[in-house]
């Protein structure tokens, strides 16, 4: 099984075919209003939530690497 990485799981999540250049616009769109990209029990479904979510429950959302 691949890894998923931060950049993948973002293109997943927008239904985009991964490429580098777009995962970095659509990452760089999401920091710009304060979210990022993470899963609860399953890397393959992404969520987006507030940063703040995040790292007040590192249990429940957790971060890809």
């Amino acid at each position: 099984m691949d890894i998923i990485t931060r950049e993948k799981a973002i293109c997943m999540l927008y239904c985009e075919p991964y490429s580098k250049d777009r995962a970095k616009n659509l990452i760089n769109g999401i920091e710009k209003i304060g979210l990022d990209v993470c899963y609860r029990d399953d890397p393959t479904m992404s969520i987006i939530l507030c940063v703040k979510s995040i790292d007040q429950n590192p249990y429940r959302n957790k971060r890809y690497h």
